[in-house]
């Protein structure tokens, strides 16, 4: 029978990227979220708010004061993030759909979004757009990540990334060969093998590897592709699992493969079991980016916000989380981490990067035409999981 994985709560996660899996209240319950709190507001983000800033860049330099930010603990800092004169206080998420209630609220400065809540986010009417020739460090991101059309709306810069969280398919090359295809991860060779996260995401990994550019447009066609997929997938599936836990599941010899391995989780993983492989069979990168909320205190908010951009900050980061700086002068720390993963990574570019293991963009908030909204992805997830 297929084991289910304890679920830990995320507000007490490590560092990394371990709060991408949270059963149903992850990211597809944080979309739900969305639509609900977009229905209530009516309306989209073509407000009128969306204005130039007045400010100039003097001003932002020579910004202080104190800020709220609301963020993942591990992205936390403060060494580095408030060295100059602006301080943030933090309120940490618990759960991926945290961000729309903190944001709907409009009483904090600075907002952690990714590419796959931003468009929920825009949804709702509640960023502050951003004059990007006030951050003196801008110039340095790299451009693929930089300047992806999910960061605008209606021609304003709404969102500013500062890392890139790329996850990787993992084998025990002892236990069995490496799957090149997802075809391959149907052989008969890796039955009762798999480990799956529990949580929707799993059906955009497959989409994208299935060839599916922009899950946020997914059609009803393109799900049904996926489901079936999983369903042939079924023999070969031996657990649910929970970030954190891959390096327990492969020490007991319960998986011989994982999805979503990512960051310092599996650095933890090699390190416990180094016949451990990895590669990019059927992965998805997680954009942070930071945006602008209330508006209130826009210089000390773009001042803290170029802080985390310079290379001193993207150093810091990188140390925290084993993520890719979108700021390549800070390429050098990830070396430095002297994990295989973060080795291997920094071996990469970005482009590299993001052509084999495509951004995360979620889902639709709500179905419409031919696309299929969070509900629906939802319910297809659960009805796989139940019918284990």
């Amino acid at each position: 029978m297929i084991s289910q994985c304890p679920q830990r709560p995320f507000a007490t996660a490590p560092r990394g990227v371990a709060r991408r899996a949270v059963s149903l209240s992850g990211l597809a319950a944080a979309m739900v979220a969305a639509s609900l709190l977009l229905a209530a507001c009516g309306g989209s983000s073509s407000s009128s708010s969306l204005t130039s800033s007045a400010l100039t860049k003097a001003e932002v330099e020579d910004a202080s004061g104190n800020i709220s930010v609301v963020g993942w603990q591990f992205l936390d800092e403060p060494k580095v993030q408030d060295a100059g004169n602006v301080k943030s206080t933090w309120t940490y998420l618990g759960t991926e759909k945290d961000i729309y209630t903190k944001a709907r609220s409009g009483q904090y400065d600075v907002l952690n979004a990714t590419a796959a809540t931003i468009e929920g986010l825009k949804r709702l009417n509640v960023l502050h757009p951003i004059n990007v020739s006030l951050l003196s460090d801008y110039d340095e991101l790299t451009p693929v990540v930089r300047d992806d059309a999910a960061w605008t709306d209606n021609g304003h810069v709404v969102a500013v990334p500062f890392a890139v969280s790329p996850s990787f398919t993992a084998w025990n090359s002892k236990q069995v060969p490496e799957p090149q295809t997802l075809e391959d991860l149907l052989k008969p060779v890796y039955k009762s093998s798999i480990g799956l996260v529990g949580d929707p995401s799993v059906i955009e990994q497959i989409a994208t590897a299935q060839g599916v550019k922009n899950t946020a447009e997914m059609t009803e066609a393109q799900l049904n592709r996926v489901m079936a997929y999983l369903e042939k997938l079924k023999p070969n599936v031996k657990t649910f699992y929970q970030f954190g836990e891959e390096a327990q599941l492969f020490a007991r010899g319960e998986v011989k493969v994982l999805l979503q391995g990512s960051g310092s989780y599996l650095s933890k993983v090699i390190e416990t079991v180094p016949s451990v492989k990895f590669n990019f069979l059927a992965e998805n990168s997680y954009v942070e980016a930071w945006t602008l909320n209330s508006g209130q205190q826009e210089a000390a908010s773009l001042n803290w916000i170029n802080r985390t951009l310079s290379q001193s900050g993207q150093e810091a980061i990188v140390k925290a989380s084993e993520a890719y700086p979108v700021n390549t002068k800070a390429l050098g720390a990830l070396v430095k981490v002297g994990t295989p993963v973060a080795i291997a990574t920094a071996k990469l570019s970005l482009p590299e990067i993001l052509k084999n293991c495509p951004p995360a963009r979620g889902f639709s908030p709500e179905s419409h035409g031919n696309v299929v909204g969070i509900e629906k992805v939802t319910r297809a997830w659960d009805d796989y999981q139940s019918s284990f």
